[in-house]
């Protein structure tokens, strides 16, 4: 308290600082929206200045900026839904998350045309705020029910699966989105967040199902060449959500298998030449989908190492090469709403095409991969645990090519 007073009493002490009301409420007038809450500011500023000691100028300034937070923040919860508005006060802090989180940043849009910038979801504050670091497929889909689903806005949720559907490239959604003109795909977990993500949505928001008819411009050629932004071969055909969701499925079912484009340190000074080769496919015999190498993290846990010294460079921290437990969680999820979607006639396709006598991702009359009982039981016992060297242990990955990725497991 005595620093933060101490700094108040700097704007009436010292020449410097005498008219730093003034200043807040110039900036304010930059942005024509808030032209009413700089004007606020400055009847209120001008009132004090006039009327009040400069020993008491702090406390009274202090007064004013918290006052007109409580106001904004009132302002913004009776927006949010109904859950929120009237709800606990945490719950009501929590949401508050979403308006700081999500902003209009010329560097960061949804839309790459310059001109046309949108709005986007930060991944973290303030090192994830702006750039190519701001919009990353992964946080977004991860934290986008608690942002945008549970607070109501809907219109924001549409904007950003839109977005990284339309950017849809080997099956997979960009993990740096860039403003759509750079994207990078190296994140496996990517598309099942936003499938989950989509599945909340029809949950979630009036007429949610609607989304899955809408349409999107996909930004690369269907063949999935690398083109910029504004060549013409951009933007040329569209696609429904509900055939993106079954382009993923499809591509997954097929196998994935690609060398990330402009590889090499330009893209990731840390990364050695084999990770920037990207492999996923299914193993029917489970149903899981497997992926990545040893040089390569494309979870969560990405941390890429950069010690030379320490003989770290270009060794992950936390590969999880394999059938990470998420994304096989993710996709159980996603097949269990697709299979009661497609049996009431609501999703346009019965299943995937696989060149395998055990491949069966199809919806009715039932999943019989996965989600079946009897395999789901025997993958249980793999995840939990329950087979082999290791046991009363819930594992992180399964299927892994390292043996230390093994041991990121946690007791029963």
């Amino acid at each position: 308290m005595d620093y933060v007073h101490a700094r108040l009493e700097k704007y009436a002490i010292f020449p410097i600082f005498r008219n730093a009301s003034h200043i807040l409420c110039r900036q304010l007038t930059q942005f024509p929206r808030l032209a009413k809450t700089a004007a606020w500011f400055r009847e209120r500023f001008d009132r004090i200045k006039c009327t009040v000691p400069p020993f008491l100028r702090p406390k009274y300034f202090a007064i004013v900026v918290v006052e007109a937070y409580k106001a904004a923040r009132r302002a913004a919860v009776e927006q949010c839904s109904n859950f929120i508005s009237s709800g606990h006060a945490f719950t009501q802090h929590l949401a508050m998350c979403s308006v700081q989180m999500y902003g209009q940043v010329k560097s960061a849009s949804l839309n790459p045309d310059p001109i046309k910038f949108t709005p986007s979801l930060a991944a973290g504050l303030p090192h994830f705020s702006a750039g190519w670091a701001r919009c990353w497929g992964r946080d977004v889909f991860i934290s986008l029910r608690g942002l945008f689903l549970a607070t109501g806005n809907f219109a924001a949720a549409k904007q950003h699966i839109f977005a990284f559907s339309s950017t849809l490239k080997h099956g997979l959604i960009p993990n740096l989105l860039d403003s759509l003109r750079n994207p990078r795909y190296n994140s496996r977990d990517s598309p099942w967040w936003m499938l989950q993500n989509i599945q909340d949505y029809t949950l979630f928001a009036p007429e949610g199902l609607e989304i899955l008819s809408e349409s999107v411009k996909r930004r690369f050629p269907a063949d999935d060449t690398f083109v910029p932004w504004n060549d013409p071969r951009a933007y040329t055909y569209s696609s429904t959500i509900a055939e993106i969701i079954q382009e993923i499925l499809q591509k997954h079912a097929s196998g994935i298998s690609f060398r990330e484009h402009n590889a090499g340190a330009n893209l990731d000074m840390q990364m050695r030449d084999e990770g920037f080769n990207i492999d996923i496919h299914v193993d029917w015999n489970t149903g899981f989908i497997l992926g990545g190498n040893e040089w390569n993290c494309g979870t969560w846990m990405d941390k890429m190492g950069e010690s030379v010294k320490a003989g770290t460079k270009g060794l992950p921290g936390t590969p999880r090469d394999g059938a990470p437990v998420e994304i096989t969680g993710l996709l159980k999820s996603t097949l269990r709403w697709l299979d009661d979607l497609s049996k009431s006639g609501k999703f346009p396709f019965k299943g995937v095409e696989a060149e395998s006598e055990f491949a069966s991702w199809c919806f009715p009359p039932g999943l019989d991969d996965i989600t079946a009982p009897s395999r789901w039981q025997q993958a249980t016992c793999h995840i939990w645990g329950m087979a082999g060297a290791l046991t009363n242990v819930v594992r992180d990955t399964l299927l892994y090519s390292t043996w230390y990725v093994l041991f990121p497991a946690s007791p029963m």
